[in-house]
Protein backbone atom coordinates (compact mmCIF):
# COMPACT_ATOMS: atom_id res chain seq x y z
CA UNK A 1 0.00 0.00 0.00
CA UNK A 2 1.43 2.90 -1.28
CA UNK A 3 -0.59 5.62 0.40
CA UNK A 4 -0.66 9.59 0.27
CA UNK A 5 -2.58 10.27 -3.54
CA UNK A 6 -5.99 9.73 -1.56
CA UNK A 7 -5.47 12.85 1.24
CA UNK A 8 -4.48 15.87 -1.49
CA UNK A 9 -4.33 16.39 -5.21
CA UNK A 10 -0.71 15.32 -5.58
CA UNK A 11 1.43 11.91 -5.78
CA UNK A 12 2.09 9.19 -2.85
CA UNK A 13 4.18 10.15 0.16
CA UNK A 14 7.70 10.18 -0.09
CA UNK A 15 8.68 11.65 -3.19
CA UNK A 16 9.88 14.91 -2.34
CA UNK A 17 12.83 12.79 -0.50
CA UNK A 18 13.29 10.02 -3.66
CA UNK A 19 12.44 9.71 -7.15
CA UNK A 20 10.44 6.82 -8.47
CA UNK A 21 12.86 4.97 -9.55
CA UNK A 22 14.36 4.29 -6.08
CA UNK A 23 11.15 3.23 -4.50
CA UNK A 24 10.83 0.70 -7.86
CA UNK A 25 14.35 -0.55 -7.13
CA UNK A 26 13.45 -0.88 -3.76
CA UNK A 27 10.08 -3.01 -4.84
CA UNK A 28 11.81 -4.69 -6.56
CA UNK A 29 15.56 -5.82 -5.02
CA UNK A 30 13.04 -6.96 -1.85
CA UNK A 31 10.54 -9.31 -4.76
CA UNK A 32 7.85 -7.39 -3.86
CA UNK A 33 5.35 -7.70 -7.17
CA UNK A 34 2.36 -5.37 -6.60
CA UNK A 35 1.41 -1.68 -5.00
CA UNK A 36 -1.67 -1.13 -4.44
CA UNK A 37 -2.25 3.24 -5.44
CA UNK A 38 -4.90 5.00 -3.16
CA UNK A 39 -7.24 7.71 -4.67
CA UNK A 40 -9.92 10.17 -4.05
CA UNK A 41 -12.79 10.58 -6.47
CA UNK A 42 -13.34 14.28 -5.99
CA UNK A 43 -9.84 14.72 -7.35
CA UNK A 44 -10.63 12.15 -10.32
CA UNK A 45 -13.37 13.83 -11.29
CA UNK A 46 -11.51 17.30 -10.85
CA UNK A 47 -8.49 15.79 -12.89
CA UNK A 48 -6.45 19.32 -12.28
CA UNK A 49 -2.50 19.37 -12.46
CA UNK A 50 -1.05 17.55 -9.05
CA UNK A 51 1.58 19.33 -7.12
CA UNK A 52 4.52 17.86 -7.71
CA UNK A 53 7.42 17.59 -5.37
CA UNK A 54 9.97 20.77 -5.52
CA UNK A 55 13.44 21.39 -4.57
CA UNK A 56 14.74 24.06 -2.19
CA UNK A 57 14.92 26.28 -4.95
CA UNK A 58 10.89 25.99 -5.72
CA UNK A 59 11.69 24.36 -9.12
CA UNK A 60 10.67 20.75 -9.75
CA UNK A 61 13.15 18.03 -8.04
CA UNK A 62 13.93 15.57 -9.39
CA UNK A 63 11.66 13.02 -7.54
CA UNK A 64 9.23 15.46 -9.41
CA UNK A 65 10.27 15.81 -13.05
CA UNK A 66 8.07 12.92 -13.65
CA UNK A 67 5.05 14.33 -12.75
CA UNK A 68 5.76 17.62 -13.12
CA UNK A 69 2.31 19.32 -14.69
CA UNK A 70 1.05 16.37 -14.80
CA UNK A 71 -2.73 15.76 -13.88
CA UNK A 72 -4.20 13.49 -11.51
CA UNK A 73 -5.25 10.55 -13.66
CA UNK A 74 -1.86 10.85 -15.88
CA UNK A 75 -0.15 10.75 -12.45
CA UNK A 76 -1.40 6.52 -12.10
CA UNK A 77 -0.34 6.42 -15.52
CA UNK A 78 3.09 7.75 -15.20
CA UNK A 79 4.01 5.52 -12.04
CA UNK A 80 2.53 2.61 -13.37
CA UNK A 81 4.48 2.55 -16.43
CA UNK A 82 7.63 2.92 -13.84
CA UNK A 83 6.39 -0.02 -11.83
CA UNK A 84 5.76 -1.79 -15.33
CA UNK A 85 9.84 -1.24 -16.03
CA UNK A 86 9.76 -3.78 -12.71
CA UNK A 87 7.46 -6.16 -13.86
CA UNK A 88 5.25 -4.74 -10.79
CA UNK A 89 1.68 -5.13 -11.13
CA UNK A 90 -0.60 -2.40 -10.17
CA UNK A 91 -3.99 -2.09 -7.78
CA UNK A 92 -5.78 1.42 -7.54
CA UNK A 93 -8.34 1.59 -4.76
CA UNK A 94 -10.92 4.16 -3.98
CA UNK A 95 -10.02 5.82 -0.21
CA UNK A 96 -12.17 8.28 0.15
CA UNK A 97 -15.05 9.75 -1.63
CA UNK A 98 -13.44 12.85 -0.63
CA UNK A 99 -9.84 13.96 0.38
CA UNK A 100 -10.51 15.57 3.97
CA UNK A 101 -13.69 13.46 4.61
CA UNK A 102 -11.83 10.52 6.85
CA UNK A 103 -13.78 7.79 7.49
CA UNK A 104 -16.39 9.95 5.86
CA UNK A 105 -19.78 7.93 5.82
CA UNK A 106 -18.54 4.85 6.00
CA UNK A 107 -19.95 3.90 2.12
CA UNK A 108 -19.15 3.92 -1.09
CA UNK A 109 -20.52 7.28 -1.95
CA UNK A 110 -21.54 10.53 0.18
CA UNK A 111 -24.69 12.70 -0.53
CA UNK A 112 -24.15 15.04 1.99
CA UNK A 113 -20.60 15.74 0.25
CA UNK A 114 -22.24 16.13 -3.52
CA UNK A 115 -20.47 12.50 -4.34
CA UNK A 116 -23.50 10.41 -5.26
CA UNK A 117 -23.20 6.71 -6.64
CA UNK A 118 -23.71 8.45 -10.05
CA UNK A 119 -20.98 10.40 -9.75
CA UNK A 120 -18.79 7.79 -8.08
CA UNK A 121 -19.64 5.59 -11.53
CA UNK A 122 -18.48 8.25 -13.52
CA UNK A 123 -15.50 8.79 -11.37
CA UNK A 124 -14.41 4.96 -12.16
CA UNK A 125 -15.35 4.72 -15.30
CA UNK A 126 -13.31 7.27 -15.92
CA UNK A 127 -10.19 5.68 -13.95
CA UNK A 128 -10.24 2.53 -15.91
CA UNK A 129 -11.23 4.39 -19.05
CA UNK A 130 -7.82 6.08 -18.97
CA UNK A 131 -5.66 3.22 -17.16
CA UNK A 132 -7.11 -0.11 -19.15
CA UNK A 133 -4.31 0.47 -22.21
CA UNK A 134 -1.16 0.36 -19.12
CA UNK A 135 -0.64 -3.44 -18.37
CA UNK A 136 0.45 -4.10 -15.47
CA UNK A 137 -3.14 -1.88 -13.88
CA UNK A 138 -4.62 -5.40 -13.21
CA UNK A 139 -7.40 -4.48 -11.15
CA UNK A 140 -9.72 -2.19 -9.34
CA UNK A 141 -10.57 -2.28 -5.53
CA UNK A 142 -13.88 -0.34 -4.94
CA UNK A 143 -13.47 0.93 -1.89
CA UNK A 144 -11.66 0.87 1.19
CA UNK A 145 -13.73 -0.39 4.40
CA UNK A 146 -17.02 0.61 3.83
CA UNK A 147 -18.17 -0.17 7.19
CA UNK A 148 -21.30 1.29 7.81
CA UNK A 149 -22.51 -0.69 5.09
CA UNK A 150 -24.74 -3.44 5.08
CA UNK A 151 -24.45 -6.96 3.16
CA UNK A 152 -27.60 -9.37 2.09
CA UNK A 153 -29.92 -7.49 4.36
CA UNK A 154 -32.30 -6.18 1.48
CA UNK A 155 -31.23 -2.35 2.87
CA UNK A 156 -30.44 0.72 0.46
CA UNK A 157 -26.88 0.77 1.95
CA UNK A 158 -26.62 -2.77 0.39
CA UNK A 159 -22.74 -2.90 -0.07
CA UNK A 160 -22.85 -6.74 -2.09
CA UNK A 161 -25.35 -4.82 -4.73
CA UNK A 162 -23.78 -1.22 -4.93
CA UNK A 163 -20.72 -3.16 -6.07
CA UNK A 164 -22.22 -5.34 -8.36
CA UNK A 165 -23.02 -1.38 -9.95
CA UNK A 166 -19.88 -0.19 -9.65
CA UNK A 167 -17.85 -3.43 -10.95
CA UNK A 168 -19.83 -3.86 -13.87
CA UNK A 169 -19.30 -0.42 -14.67
CA UNK A 170 -15.53 -0.95 -14.19
CA UNK A 171 -15.70 -3.91 -16.51
CA UNK A 172 -17.57 -2.18 -19.09
CA UNK A 173 -14.40 -0.04 -19.16
CA UNK A 174 -12.11 -2.48 -18.55
CA UNK A 175 -13.17 -5.92 -19.10
CA UNK A 176 -9.52 -7.57 -18.35
CA UNK A 177 -9.37 -6.16 -14.86
CA UNK A 178 -10.27 -8.06 -11.53
CA UNK A 179 -12.49 -6.44 -9.33
CA UNK A 180 -12.08 -6.31 -5.37
CA UNK A 181 -14.53 -5.86 -3.25
CA UNK A 182 -14.05 -5.48 0.67
CA UNK A 183 -15.97 -6.50 3.67
CA UNK A 184 -18.69 -4.25 5.98
CA UNK A 185 -18.27 -3.50 9.25
CA UNK A 186 -20.75 -4.64 12.11
CA UNK A 187 -23.64 -2.67 11.98
CA UNK A 188 -25.37 -2.69 9.92
CA UNK A 189 -23.30 -6.23 9.09
CA UNK A 190 -24.65 -8.80 7.43
CA UNK A 191 -27.09 -11.81 8.46
CA UNK A 192 -25.44 -13.30 11.60
CA UNK A 193 -22.47 -10.86 11.59
CA UNK A 194 -23.67 -7.66 13.11
CA UNK A 195 -23.08 -7.56 16.86
CA UNK A 196 -20.67 -4.86 18.20
CA UNK A 197 -18.65 -8.04 20.15
CA UNK A 198 -17.99 -10.46 17.26
CA UNK A 199 -14.72 -8.94 16.82
CA UNK A 200 -15.28 -7.44 13.56
CA UNK A 201 -13.21 -4.65 12.31
CA UNK A 202 -13.61 -2.31 9.29
CA UNK A 203 -14.16 -4.18 6.24
CA UNK A 204 -13.35 -7.21 7.54
CA UNK A 205 -17.05 -8.85 7.35
CA UNK A 206 -17.71 -10.96 4.27
CA UNK A 207 -20.14 -13.03 5.94
CA UNK A 208 -22.93 -12.02 3.65
CA UNK A 209 -21.34 -13.25 0.74
CA UNK A 210 -22.75 -16.81 2.44
CA UNK A 211 -26.44 -15.47 1.30
CA UNK A 212 -25.57 -13.09 -1.33
CA UNK A 213 -22.43 -13.88 -3.43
Amino acid sequence: NWFGSEAYNGPPGGLDRHDVDWYMDFLQRYSFNAIRLLFTHEYVLKNDIVEAPSGHDGQPAGPGNLLFQTRYIDMFAALARAAASRGILVLVGCHRVKHDAWPGAGLWYDDSLGFSEARVLESWTTLATALCGQWNVFAADLQNEPHAASWGKGMDVDWNVGAERLGNAVLKACPRWLIFVEGVGFEPGAPGADRGDMGIWWGSNLVGARVAP
